[in-house]
């Protein structure tokens, strides 16, 4: 398999040092784009998806060779060869592969070549689906079929407008797909933000997405899901006027006799030539923003946790102060800057080290995490007489601090709940609550103004 593959320098260190990667389809970048607008897209795409901590890898044929990544150079020779190098899915690969040829990927594509060397988040503009007229031609992307197969996720701004939605809903449906809508119940419909078609799953965060992703694969649930992702009000169509242009694309292609896999590209050229620049604007952006959601995703999917119920613990900050802390896991990653062994309990303090920093460290954050998402702090009575605390918000139950124990199981049932006030009547831990507290403080008003610089 790997004589056939080539990694950029970039994306085979990501590999090595487990790095999340993003998988970007070639096909709408550089088939839908003109030289040399589609270089400076992928550069910009390239540069906003290493801003999230994710590594950008378009997926190319060149030279008789899949790219996964693709250097400077490379993106800039790839974008002057627009229009004379072959639109390259699933079955075309190999064919391209054996006379040494360059292919631009489509979705069905990328998601192949994704799967195959285990890219699980891929970033599309908008995917195939089910043509209008099927039932008569069984025109069928096979965007739904790859999806359906490969265990990725495909963040895309729905499916093309010039298709059947509702069929193309239906099919996903019947391929037992998981759709889900980034904060929005509406499906989107490419450019165009309405498309009237009610979506089965809204996810609020990121975190949801990579909870639901992760449950399908403990389940062993064996299909791809879809997370459909708006482009930006700022940038985006008129749906109206939109799926006027395309019913005018529809009755000439009929008139032209074209058919089959020329469809497409002759409907979305029509499309925009007839929408003018605003479809292109729409387009670079919409590549560009489903690129950023799916490397946030990647950098989530890529992050692992020890402490208890870290999976579950799916909360909002309660406390308006402290928004910019979205769940717990988010909270674990400011306090691993501040724990140290003065904010450790007096008594073992001489054992705490900087790789077991939450040792010692339980009931100061137990209620600095209350103070933030609420709910109760219970505590396990443990030898000796000291309780250790975890936090309990509704249904949802973590321990910040249960690494320190390492293999040791705790029960987190049937515990008391503990005061506030009887923690807080020891004056030295009071002292290291209100420290912890003040430099959480001090780290999140120092973000706040690295953005405004920004």
């Amino acid at each position: 398999m790997n004589q056939f593959i080539e990694y950029s320098k970039e994306v085979l260190s990501a590999l090595e040092n487990h790095t999340p990667i993003v998988a970007i389809e070639t096909g709408g970048t550089f088939a839908g784009i003109p030289y040399p607008e589609n270089v400076e897209t992928a550069r910009k795409v390239c540069e906003a998806v290493r801003a999230t901590g994710s590594i950008p890898a378009y997926i190319s044929i060149m030279k008789g060779k899949i790219k996964v990544g693709m250097s400077d150079e490379e993106l800039d020779d790839y974008g002057k060869r627009r229009g004379s190098m072959a639109k390259a899915s699933r079955r075309e690969i190999p064919l391209i592969l054996a006379k040494g040829e360059y292919g631009v990927m489509t979705l069905a594509a990328t998601i192949v070549i994704a799967d195959l060397v285990n890219i699980p988040v891929v970033s599309g503009g908008g995917m195939g689906g089910v043509h209008r007229g099927a039932e008569v031609t069984m025109d069928i992307s096979s965007d739904l079929e790859e999806i359906a197969e490969r265990n990725v996720i495909v963040v895309c701004s729905g499916a093309k407008s010039i298709l059947d939605l509702n069929l193309t809903m239906e099919y996903l449906e019947t391929k037992s797909v998981p759709v889900m809508g980034y904060k929005t119940e509406e499906m989107p419909a490419y450019m165009a933000i309405e498309s009237g078609i009610k979506l089965p799953c809204k996810m609020n965060s990121i975190f949801e997405v990579a909870k639901a992703y992760r449950i399908k694969n403990d389940l062993k649930i064996e299909t791809g899901m879809i997370l459909m992702n708006p482009i930006s009000k700022d940038y985006a169509v008129d749906a109206t006027q939109m799926n006027k242009v395309i019913d005018e694309a529809i009755e000439c292609s009929k008139k032209d006799n074209i058919r089959g896999k020329a469809i497409t590209e002759y409907l979305m050229k029509y499309v925009k030539q007839h929408m003018g620049t605003e479809s292109m604007d729409a387009q670079k952006n919409m590549i560009l923003e489903n690129a950023v959601l799916a490397a946030q995703l990647a950098v989530e999917l890529e992050k692992s946790y020890n402490f208890y119920g870290w999976q579950t613990a799916d909360v909002s900050p309660e406390n308006a102060e402290y928004k910019s802390i979205k769940n717990p896991r988010e909270l674990y990653d400011l306090l691993l800057k501040i724990w140290c062994a003065e904010t450790c309990a007096p008594r073992m303090r001489g054992k705490w080290e900087k790789t077991n920093p939450t040792y010692g460290q339980c009931s100061i954050t137990a209620f600095l995490a209350q103070d933030i998402f609420g709910g109760e702090v219970y505590g396990i009575l443990r030898d000796g007489g000291n309780y250790h605390c975890y936090n309990v918000i509704g249904d949802c139950v973590f321990d910040l601090t249960s690494e320190q124990f390492g293999e040791e199981k705790l029960s987190y049932e049937n515990n008391p709940v503990q005061s506030r006030e009887v923690h807080f009547a020891k004056a030295e831990k009071r002292l290291r609550y209100e420290y912890l507290k003040e430099r959480l403080n001090e780290i999140i008003e120092q973000a706040g103004k690295n953005e405004i610089i920004k």
